[in-house]
């Protein structure tokens, strides 16, 4: 049995960083034999927590002073396997050490929907309006994850539900355009980020002209907003445990 588990994510540099660790700590009552440790990518999340940080992947993983065929889980709390976790990938094959990946929130067919059940509380708060869900957005291939999901809430809730991304792909032009259209005038928007940190603060409610506050505003479209990430949802735990015990039966062969 691994006796390590590395959890890897963007990070924030916000106060909102301790939400990881919220996820971690209810994740972590699955595998009270192990060991849980966090690794953060973002050069910002990782000077606000410079006392604690351990540095690169590697000399977290030379800290723990394990046999070469010792295995390592190294689970991913990205949400898509986008550019973050495959450099995540990228950092582990440099590694001199057994190890497997658990994979990111949304990987397989079971997983969107296990997302969607634990939305339900989120969205029908929003009974009456279109709703939006934002989330960083990526050129990688994996943004395809979005109206994939996009697809499954619709089907699931039968109403508006939109899923796009902050930057880059699936962009939003086309949907703003629609919604200005058809003279909507308020819409719900939920954070489709695991924390609610510095894209929150930045590019959904804040006030620079490019925020979706003002993108909305501008067309005379009320945004009422969701202000939990997708940490806080119950339930969610269930789909990174799913996932490691999936990385162990690898290392393992068995679970």
């Amino acid at each position: 049995m691994p006796r390590h588990i590395i959890f890897s994510a963007v990070g924030t540099s916000s106060s909102t960083q301790t939400n990881y660790r919220e996820l971690g700590n209810r994740i972590a009552t699955a595998f009270p034999d192990c060991t849980f440790h966090y690794h953060f990518t973002s050069p910002a999340a990782r000077k606000k927590l410079a006392a604690e940080d351990p540095g690169e992947l590697h000399t977290l993983v030379d800290t723990l002073e394990l046999k070469a065929n010792q295995p390592l889980i190294l689970q991913s709390l990205h949400i898509i396997a986008g550019s973050e976790f495959h450099q995540l990938v990228r950092q582990a094959t440099a590694l001199d050490q057994s190890y497997q990946i658990g994979l990111p929130l949304l990987s397989e067919p079971a997983d969107f929907e296990a997302l969607s059940q634990c939305l339900e509380p989120v969205i029908t708060t929003y009974p009456d309006l279109p709703l939006i869900l934002l989330g960083h957005g990526t050129e990688h291939p994996s943004w395809s994850a979005y109206p994939t999901l996009e697809n499954v809430l619709q089907n699931r809730y039968g109403k508006e539900i939109y899923v796009r991304g902050l930057e880059k792909n699936p962009r939003p032009e086309t949907l703003l355009t629609q919604l200005k259209n058809r003279n909507i005038t308020r819409v719900a928007v939920i954070p489709f980020l695991l924390v609610t940190g510095v894209h929150y603060q930045r590019d959904i409610t804040g006030d620079h002209p490019t925020s979706w506050k003002n993108r909305l505003g501008n067309l005379g479209i009320e945004m009422i907003v969701h202000q939990d990430g997708l940490a806080h949802l119950n339930g969610i735990e269930d789909v990174y445990i799913s996932h490691i015990k999936a990385a162990i039966k690898s290392a393992l062969g068995r679970w």
